[in-house]
């Protein structure tokens, strides 16, 4: 828009921006932006001399993009600084940054099990645009460069990205999270692997991300896009989204794509518009519109008419690729762009070169008018379809594509491979040419010296000569030649030599001979075919050239040319190993297997004659293999090429075994597949190898990509840092007690039974049976990475101790049998974690164990309901519970005084816990505020029977969050205040003076202040100065104080803060059910959405409203500071209904609860997760 029109448009928006304060945090430009009531939008603004950009600049409080192709600043920048801007004729348009979606009418999914039917039901779509004749003359979109912009490609196996880019701010990669610009994709260029049959399959497909995963973008994002298209020098650009609203800008960069080559396609709507015409850009000159129609060829009722209509196509229960490889039907104007993009990227391959107006005239003479009544708004040109250009009489000398390439352009042999890819033999017979004068795919030789041409060198390179009076199978014209399979690929034979024949002399036709490997032709070789019963010569190959084979017999290859399968001798050929070879056989008893290292080749082990194996490549003279997941190597002249038919053991996987052994002595390795054992190779005494399995007798590993086997008597177990459990292979497995520097006897680990240890000393593995520590003797027992017991430990927090009384068996039942575990003698000590009728559970190295009651003394401590908090919690009570708690619960509770009251009340901080992460939570700031403390003691106590009995509060472990995570309370901020209003004015030391600042009332139950009149929570240094409807002298609520941090309960709750390091905090207080949660934070910035997130994740549990603070918030709260100087999330839950100035009544406790049980559990689990 221009700028008279910006400032109509941009003045309805003012009122609304003036709602809401958008604190950007962003880099902040200039000076003339940074008033805190500065409102902030974002723009894109033309400018037309250095100066201008530079003003912007400095007027801007963020520049969101500086584009390359236009003059162009997007920007977020105040209503004020915007305004100055608009006079200056140096300015030129300035434009909202609209969202722009995409156009897109249904989604049904689809089973993508079926694929063959699903891509079925599209085929009647590629026969009316013709485009299975674009194949059948090798027109595949080859090399075509299109850019699809809208919501990224998702990988998907039916397509190759060629390249790609996310220039939206809400990804970091080009990776499809909507499925639309997969459809897109799909449409144009699937590979036909996947079912799916794009238009282009050989298409390079660029994608381009400007949109998420709502199919929703900005202006912003879109005009970046279209920059990078330019940038990479696209051939065609595929838009498929749309606005109502023209924009200048937006024109402007499409016209820069275009004048720079590019061919633009887009989508013209849903014909839902404001306006009822056809979307932008589709509307714009330069853009070629596309509107949908059904598939029987009717206008689709969604489409949008008009005359910038240019083609029609199908839109209309469209099948193609989408998310997470599957298929999905869509429906809309995009995919009817789509099938237009992919017939342009055919014709796009025939005149690459052909400037875009004259490209775009060119092809709208290939359509099928589809309006009977000539309105061009309805249809544009029509229907385009793919119509062979070669076969105009005007065009003949420009179009001669196909034979023009074999002459002139050696990249055809790069089309020709790309092509192989796309269609298997079976594929071909049904796509690739077979005449263009005649449908007959055969031909007759007709000379002496028919010779057959290999291009894919870009010369011409004679390979064969065909036999005259013999038949072959052509599967393609390129211009005067013939194209004719030829080993894997094709070869040409000049049409001078041939006629089209019937091939009814053909006896050998094959479409799909399996050739396993490639020989060099050291001479001449005729190509026999043997149908008649002899011997027939119908080809010749040329010396030096590679051939694919098959291997036909002792004496011959099996062979494939001109589609028909013959026999060369092999004594014509070489058969030396090449890269493809997989297998080999040795065929010397002196078949050595060497290491390279830095002093040479060192011997590692022998393969065995007549054995074969499995090579991974070459080296010089020798071949690679796989030794234990290394590199290792074995002469050639050792070994043949084989088949590796013989081999029943053969091994792909990975060489990772869960643990390792060192041969102790040379060792044979065996298999035995054939049901006995048979020796396949040895391996050297101290090489280390990793094994896959451990039976009783016998490890297995993986040696040349073979399963073998060695004898447990040959080797030596490693442990490693890896090995965290290992198995007791020895009924001696004693387990000893050297805290005293002496090896004391404690018990004996059982056989066969699975432990983990926590470390080694020595020769020794040491374990924990509770909290001590005890040791065995590695030579009892064999290494295992992965746990194999059923009964590990479940419940980690300690409720007591026993003490054995006499020689014990320490059992495992899980199995539903009694297993010794461990026999302990008498004395020993073991921490319990659980109880029952009969048996203790104690930790045995990591696993649950069991001994009989009766059998030990035992010291328990249990989980205990300690506070009641449907009651008048006073200061006393606290005091109580605090000890209660202490004592029921050593280890994981622990209190501190942090601080006195005016009145000399203890202020206490408790802590729940045993993590290193911290987060507090405080209550009764306000003294008529008390419930609050109800509700955090209830909370310790829940919380920490929780922890005794391993159960979880509202779905939160509370073993694991306090096991890693620590909470501290501080319960009752307001001791003085609290008693105050519980107990009346005698519980003041200065009992007059309350009663004073009360008015005359001894009535305190409307009082918030502490027993000096002064409000706690604005006593904290957060804008205190500024903090509104203040009290100037003492009062029952809203006096702040002679300064900050006068009282002392404030300066208790600061220095205690100061003092942690709380990752997040929560100050409760009790009316509005409302939940404050920002401070002045900046919009935009990490802080901000850490705390949004985290206010959500308390909304979601207690359904209390996110207020913000307003414009000028009043600071002076706990919650305030926290914010503004810790820079972390804060929060203030008001956790009843509004009750007007009297304490929360107790019956509320119950709702209160049920909202707020596990907030301090998920707050600190979600810190100790950040």
């Amino acid at each position: 828009m221009v700028k008279g029109e910006f400032i109509l448009k941009y003045n309805k928006y003012t009122l609304l921006l003036c709602i809401f304060l958008i604190l950007t945090g962003g880099l902040l430009i200039g000076s003339k932006n940074l008033e805190s009531e500065t409102v902030n939008n974002e723009f894109l603004i033309e400018y037309k001399s250095d100066e201008a950009k530079n003003e912007i600049i400095e007027l801007s409080s963020l520049v969101i993009n500086d584009f390359n192709e236009l003059d162009v600043l997007a920007v977020k920048i105040s209503e004020e600084n915007l305004n100055s801007l608009v006079d200056n004729p140096n300015i030129g348009h300035i434009e909202e940054n609209i969202d722009i979606f995409i156009s897109q009418v249904l989604n049904n999914n689809i089973d993508n099990t079926n694929q063959s039917n699903h891509s079925n039901a599209n085929q009647n779509i590629l026969k009316q645009l013709n485009v299975e004749k674009a194949w059948t003359n090798n027109i595949y979109g080859n090399q075509v460069r299109i850019g699809i912009l809208g919501t990224g490609i998702s990988k998907h196996e039916g397509l190759t990205i060629k390249d790609g880019i996310s220039v939206t701010d809400q990804s970091d990669n080009w990776l499809d999270e909507n499925g639309h610009g997969t459809h897109i994709a799909g449409i144009i260029a699937a590979n036909h692997e996947s079912g799916i049959y794009g238009i282009a399959p050989l298409a390079d497909i660029y994608a381009i991300k400007s949109m998420n995963k709502d199919g929703k973008g900005t202006l912003t994002d879109i005009l970046k896009g279209i920059e990078w298209a330019i940038e990479k020098d696209l051939d065609i650009l595929n838009l498929s989204f749309g606005t109502d609203i023209n924009s200048d800008i937006l024109k402007n960069m499409v016209n820069k794509a275009y004048n720079s080559g590019i061919i633009i396609v887009s989508a013209s709507g849903k014909g839902t518009s404001s306006n009822g015409s056809i979307t932008y850009p589709a509307k714009y000159k330069n853009v070629i519109a596309v509107n949908s129609i059904d598939q029987d060829l009717n206008l689709s009722s969604f489409s949008s008419k008009g005359p910038e209509i240019e083609y029609s196509s199908f839109g209309e229960n469209i099948v193609s690729l989408h998310l997470n490889n599957k298929s999905e039907i869509l429906s809309g104007s995009s995919q009817s762009a789509a099938y237009v993009t992919g017939v342009i990227a055919l014709y796009k391959e025939i005149w690459p070169g052909m400037k875009v107006d004259e490209f775009r005239k060119k092809v709208q003479t290939f359509t099928i008018d589809l309006d009977e009544s000539n309105s061009d708004s309805l249809d544009g040109y029509g229907l385009l379809i793919y119509h062979n250009p070669h076969n105009d009489t005007d065009t003949n000398d420009n179009n001669n594509k196909l034979e023009d390439q074999i002459s002139e352009n050696n990249t055809k042999s790069e089309h020709q491979a790309n092509k192989n890819r796309m269609f298997t033999s079976s594929q071909e017979t049904n796509h690739v040419a077979r005449a263009t004068s005649s449908d007959s795919p055969y031909f007759r030789i007709i000379n002496d010296n028919a010779i057959m041409y290999d291009i894919s060198s870009g010369t011409y390179k004679p390979v064969a000569t065909l036999t005259k009076d013999h038949e072959f199978i052509r599967t393609g014209m390129s211009g005067n030649y013939y194209q004719v399979q030829y080993s894997n690929g094709y070869g040409y034979i000049h049409k001078g030599h041939t006629i089209l024949s019937e091939g009814k002399s053909i006896k050998n036709e094959s479409h799909n001979l399996s050739v396993k490997r490639t020989v060099q032709l050291e001479n001449n070789a005729p190509i026999y075919d043997n149908t008649s019963g002899s011997f027939v010569e119908y080809a010749n190959l040329k010396s030096g050239i590679d051939y694919k084979v098959a291997d036909g017999g002792t004496n011959y290859w099996k062979v494939q040319i001109g589609n028909r399968v013959g026999f060369i001798n092999k004594k014509h050929t070489s058969t030396k190993f090449l890269n493809s070879d997989k297998y080999f056989k040795v065929v010397s008893e002196k078949a050595t297997v060497y290491q390279n290292t830095k002093n040479g080749h060192k011997p590692i082990g022998k393969l065995v004659k007549g054995q074969e194996y499995v090579r991974k490549g070459m080296s010089g003279n020798y071949h690679i293999i796989q030794y234990n997941g290394r590199n290792a190597i074995i002469h050639i002249g050792n070994t043949v090429v084989s088949n590796g038919e013989p081999i029943k053991n053969e091994f792909a996987q990975s060489y990772n075994g869960s643990y390792q052994i060192k041969i102790s002595r040379n060792a044979e390795v065996f298999d035995n597949t054939s049901g006995k054992f048979v020796k396949f190779a040895e391996v050297n005494q101290g090489e280390v190898y990793n094994i896959l399995s451990n039976g009783t007798q016998w490890v297995k590993i993986g040696l040349a990509n073979r399963i073998g086997y060695i004898n447990k008597k040959n080797i030596d177990f490693i442990f490693t840092s890896k090995d965290s459990y290992f198995t007791v292979v020895s009924n001696d497995a004693t387990l000893y007690d050297i805290s005293t520097g002496k090896y004391n006897k404690v018990g004996v680990l059982s056989e066969q039974q699975v432990f983990k240890h926590n470390g080694r000393s020595g020769n020794y593995h040491r374990i924990t049976l509770g909290k001590e520590s005890y040791y065995v003797h590695r030579g009892h027992t064999e290494p295992l990475r992965t746990r194999k017991y059923s009964n590990p430990i479940r419940n980690s927090r300690v409720i007591g101790e026993i003490t054995t009384k006499t020689r014990q068996n320490i059992i495992d039942n899980t199995n539903g049998k009694f297993e010794d575990m461990i026999v302990a003698e008498s004395g020993v000590t073991f921490e319990v974690v659980n109880e029952s009728k009969n048996f203790y559970e104690v930790n045995i190295g990591g696993r649950s164990g069991f001994i009989r009651s009766s059998a030990v003394n035992a010291d328990i401590v249990r989980a205990k309901n300690i506070v009641n908090p449907k009651t008048t919690y006073t200061y006393e009570i606290l005091q109580r519970h605090i000890s209660q708690l202490k004592a029921q619960y050593p280890g994981l509770i622990t209190s501190k005084i942090i601080g006195k009251s005016v009145d000399g009340r203890n202020i206490y901080a408790i802590k729940l816990g045993k993590g290193r992460t911290e987060i507090f939570m405080n209550g009764s700031h306000h003294a008529r505020e008390w419930l609050t403390t109800n509700l955090l003691m209830e909370m310790i106590d829940t919380y920490s029977q929780a922890y005794a009995n391993n159960t979880t509060v509202d779905g939160y472990n509370a073993q694991r969050i306090l096991n890693n995570s620590s909470i501290w309370f501080v319960p009752m901020v307001n001791p003085d205040g609290v008693t105050l209003v519980q107990k009346g004015a005698f519980s003041a030391k200065k009992p007059a003076e309350v009663i004073r600042i009360n008015g005359g009332s001894t009535n305190f139950n409307r009082w918030k202040a502490n027993i000096r009149g002064v409000d706690l929570n604005r006593q904290y240094p957060a804008d205190w100065a500024n903090i509104k409807n203040n009290r100037t002298s003492p009062a029952y609520m809203n006096h702040k104080g002679r300064a900050p941090l006068s009282e002392p309960e404030a300066r208790a709750i600061y220095n205690f803060t100061n003092q942690r390091n709380f990752k997040t905090s929560i100050s409760y207080h009790s009316s509005g059910e409302v939940l404050y949660w920002d401070y002045k934070l900046k919009s935009g910035t990490a802080q901000r959405s850490l705390s949004y997130r985290l206010a959500n994740m308390i909304r979601g549990k207690t359904g209390y409203r996110l207020v913000m603070p307003g414009p000028n918030p009043s600071g002076g709260g706990y919650t305030d500071w926290f914010i503004q100087s810790k820079k972390l999330p804060g929060f203030t839950p008001e956790i009843s209904p509004s009750v007007g100035e009297r304490p929360v009544p107790i019956a509320y406790f119950d709702s209160i609860w049920r909202k707020n049980k596990s907030i301090g559990l998920m707050m600190a689990e979600e810190a100790y997760k950040r």
